[in-house]
């Protein structure tokens, strides 16, 4: 193994196969990352699925080695690993891994479809329009038979008739089709019906007391039978308790007066009521007053159709209850045939259809359509592992430097795959941007990185939702920096989009900002106290030359000067100006001779001190909170679980954050200036600052 500094961080140098290899025996806390989110990585969104193999939505670091063992595993060569080729030779793929002879008749199959037979490679554009056709086609391989996949159209009707009968299944195409055992269970409810129907086509007289014309009786009598049998229920309860025949005659009692004026309450009553008058009789009257109107035809279809054939009778005028019960007894081998009956799914259909279906070859032809699907499905399947080995064999090596090793991030020739874009801002370049979710969940990790933060509202060019991006300054000051500034955003791929600056999370940028920080706040602090005292000054100015301007109430007697004011207002204001000018004065004198009387050495070295003693705690905490700053927040606030400290070197800085310089030979342009001349022209400010001192102080005390 190979190591390789990478920022900070010695990170494993993954630049061969055998590199690849080695990440299987590297410890887990020597990789730069051990998760992250699915949605981190751009590029082909296939990989980062495959890799999540249990489909949490996060990629961890032993599903990572479970996709490499198993690539590795199914390569006779992994020489091409670092090329990132989606194309392979079939000569690489080991016949001899779980999946190698699949995989390989599956090329053949897939070659020859598409016109290249006996062809040496194949690339993953030649499986993935493989696969792709095979979910247009009616045979796709998922085990569905539709009606379109029929080789005539007897065995498509059959198809569609199952599918009305048992039910379908959806096909990857989105149309409805049988399965195996959809067409079994529809063979078999044609099979019972059949058999069920043809025991009555062969009945005895006991089973058709009434013929052909006996399932309609049976369907006749059953309508109200119960009416029949609650008849003779309340006569026997009368019998057995005379006085109740009085209440159950009062059938207006079962009335509200209020639905009298409703035919329909009227009806609802009448069917609630008995089918006749239990105290007439212990016989039902078949016509006259005591019958029930609303069952008054009913019973007269039966008498005609029922009692008369059966009984012999001719025009009955009562049925008595054992009259009834032969009735029922005469049909109950008819019921006890219905409730034998198998098959309802089908009952919709023609006996003489049912029959063709069951003796014609439609159900053996729909049966080998399944099987063919199945073979199709055994190739398809190979197919989509061979998809997945080609997708790792492209894009395998990349990955791994975009998780196990940062190099892609520190490559400035290159783009990681979880970077979003760039973005020009403020007269900046600013090169390292990641995509977020939750900005404010974000900027929260954000804040222990130390690092200057922005967040970029990307909109939309088409009208669709806007998205949210974080990046880092790493170099520069902060500059005209802020919220609402706008500028523009690149994605990876240079389409370009309108951005603003929502969200800001402060950090010194860079060692001279840092160093300049508490001399900023000092400053700030000075100019406010200053133009406190100023404005409290300009106020009690304002107060005491309106309370001298404003000329005094006077006696009657004893007139204001023409003036407006009076001698001694106007000479105290004069004084205090000139005490004021006196007070100045003598400070500035003050400090010019105390330079005066200083030498050159002196005055230099007083200064060298104070900004020693100042600068120096200043630059040690500046020095502290630049080396704190650290990539690995940004992306942990994205999700990453992330080993490595991802702090940056100088160069690094000036990679993520840049100002372009000009073109090359073009005039006009200004020139930027080196350490040596910017301490050239310090040191000669310096010098004309202090000879300025001492010739002032020496004009001041001549």
């Amino acid at each position: 193994m190979q190591f390789r500094k990478y920022g900070a961080h010695y990170q494993l140098a993954i630049e061969s196969a055998a590199d690849m290899r080695s990440v299987l025996d590297l410890d887990e806390a020597l990789w730069a990352a051990t998760g992250a989110p699915v949605n981190a990585f751009r590029g082909d969104p296939a990989l980062p699925r495959l890799l999540d193999a249990d489909g949490n939505g996060r990629i961890k670091s032993d599903e990572v080695k479970q996709a490499l063992q198993w690539l590795l595993d199914h390569l006779a060569d992994a020489s091409g690993l670092t090329r990132a080729s989606g194309a392979l030779a079939l000569s690489a793929i080991r016949p001899g891994a779980p999946d190698g002879q699949g995989m390989h008749r599956a090329a053949a199959y897939i070659l020859e479809a598409a016109g290249r037979p006996g062809a040496a490679s194949i690339a993953i554009e030649d499986v993935r329009a493989f696969l792709a056709d095979v979910q247009r086609r009616p045979l796709n391989g998922d085990g569905i038979v539709v009606a379109e996949a029929a080789p005539d159209e007897e065995t498509a009707a059959f198809i569609r008739d199952v599918v009305s009968c048992v039910g379908g299944a959806e096909d990857a195409a989105g149309v409805i089709g049988v399965q195996a055992g959809q067409v079994q269970s529809f063979m078999d409810a044609l099979t019972g019906y059949l058999a069920w129907q043809e025991r009555a086509s062969v009945a005895d007289r006991a089973m058709l007391p009434f013929g052909d014309d006996t399932p309609a009786v049976c369907e006749l009598v059953s309508r109200h039978a119960t009416k029949i049998d609650q008849f003779f229920a309340l006569c026997r309860l009368c019998r057995f308790r005379p006085r109740a025949a009085g209440r159950l005659s009062r059938c207006d009692a079962a009335f509200d007066p209020a639905d009298l004026r409703d035919s329909a309450a009227v009806d609802a009553g009448l069917a609630e009521a008995p089918i006749a008058d239990p105290a007439a009789g212990d016989a039902l009257p078949l016509r006259g007053p005591q019958v029930n109107p609303l069952y008054a035809d009913w019973l007269q279809a039966v008498a005609e159709r029922v009692i008369v054939p059966l009984l012999g009778e001719e025009g009955p005028d009562a049925l008595t209850e054992e009259q009834w019960r032969r009735i029922g007894a005469a049909l109950a081998p008819y019921r006890a045939y219905l409730d034998e009956k198998t098959g309802v799914a089908v009952e919709k259909l023609s006996a003489d259809r049912l029959r063709a279906y069951r003796d014609g070859p439609h159900a053996e032809r729909t049966r080998a359509l399944i099987e063919e699907d199945r073979k199709v499905a055994t190739v398809a399947e190979a197919g989509r592992q061979l998809e997945r080995l080609l997708l790792y064999h492209r894009d395998m090596f990349r990955f791994l430097n975009n998780f196990v090793s940062f190099r892609d991030l520190y490559d400035g020739a290159s783009r990681a795959l979880f970077e979003a874009g760039a973005a020009v801002i403020d007269g900046r370049w600013f090169d390292l941007a990641v995509e977020v979710e939750d900005p404010a969940r974000h900027a929260a990790r954000a804040e222990l990185g130390s690092l200057f933060t922005m967040y970029l509202e990307i909109e939309a060019g088409n009208g669709g939702p806007s998205r949210v991006v974080a990046l880092p300054a790493t170099s520069g000051s902060r500059g005209n920096l802020g919220m609402g500034k706008r500028g523009v955003f690149f994605d990876v791929d240079g389409t370009e989009h309108d951005a603003r600056i929502v969200r800001i999370v402060e950090n010194p940028i860079s060692l001279q900002e840092a160093l300049l920080a508490p001399f900023a706040r000092l400053w700030g602090f000075v100019v406010g106290k200053i133009e406190a005292m100023s404005t409290a000054s300009e106020r009690a100015l304002q107060s005491a030359t309106g309370s001298i301007v404003v000329p005094a109430p006077v006696a009657p007697a004893q007139p204001a000067p023409a003036g407006g004011g009076t001698a001694i207002g106007r000479s105290g204001l004069l004084m205090g100006f000139g005490v004021s000018l006196a007070a100045i004065g003598s400070a500035f004198a003050f400090i010019t001779k105390t330079f005066a009387a200083l030498s050159a050495a002196e005055v230099l070295l007083g200064f060298a001190g104070a900004a020693f003693v100042v600068m120096v705690p200043v630059s040690f905490i500046a020095v502290l909170k630049l080396r704190r700053q650290d990539l690995s927040a940004l992306l942990e606030g994205c999700g990453w679980a992330v080993n490595a400290r991802m702090r940056l070197t100088r160069s690094q800085r000036r990679q993520f954050t840049r100002r372009p310089p000009y073109p090359h030979g073009a005039t006009g342009a200004p020139r930027r200036c080196g350490v040596g001349r910017l301490f050239a022209v310090s040191a000669a400010a310096a010098a004309l600052a202090w000879l300025a001192g001492r010739l002032l102080g020496a004009w001041t005390w001549r």
